[in-house]
């Protein structure tokens, strides 16, 4: 099975105080959930079967409000392990 990379940077920065000693540019700061389309994409199965993959409790995932999250981990340790039964 080979490796997909899920990590990706959102557009939301966070800024260093000038009078931190810090010159006031923005970082990006790392992509730590995706939705469950996105995981979907990355793993190459269809949405559906995502969504079967979270309510089996394979997939681990968080509620906010009414979005359904996946963790960039979650998505790792499915594929370091490898093991996906239904």
């Amino acid at each position: 099975m080979s490796a997909v990379s899920v990590t990706k940077s959102v557009d939301v920065a966070v800024s260093r105080h000038p009078a931190a000693g810090h010159s006031g540019r923005t970082e990006p700061l790392p992509r730590m959930l995706v939705s469950v389309t996105e995981a979907a994409r990355s793993l190459g199965v269809s949405r559906s079967f995502a969504y079967e993959l979270v309510a089996a409790g394979v997939l681990r995932s968080i509620r906010l409000g009414r979005r359904v999250l996946i963790p960039v981990s979650a998505l790792e340790n499915l594929l370091a392990t490898g093991d996906v039964e239904l």
